[in-house]
């Protein structure tokens, strides 16, 4: 289990972010149909704009908001990506 991604504010907008989702999704992808992996599933800021962003440009969908996830009015939205093609 990935429990944060996060890249240093002086290296944000250099594509940093971008490859580590893509290398995480690639390695996820790319798991044994034993342990096979059929979706990844995350939480973010619903005031996260840059990430949220980045999350559609990879395919993820909504699934939920979360009221006061991150504390009293801090909302989070649920997102997911199936990585078995539904």
């Amino acid at each position: 289990m990935i429990s944060s991604i996060a890249v240093d504010p002086d290296f944000r907008k250099e594509g940093a972010g971008f490859e580590l989702l893509k290398d995480a999704i690639r390695i996820a992808k790319s798991v044994s149909s034993s342990d096979a992996i059929y979706k990844i599933e995350l939480q973010v800021a619903t005031s996260n704009t840059a990430a949220l962003s980045l999350y559609k440009k990879f395919g993820f969908r909504f699934v939920r908001e979360m009221q006061d996830y991150y504390g009293l009015g801090k909302d989070a939205m649920q997102l997911e990506l199936r990585l078995d093609g539904e």
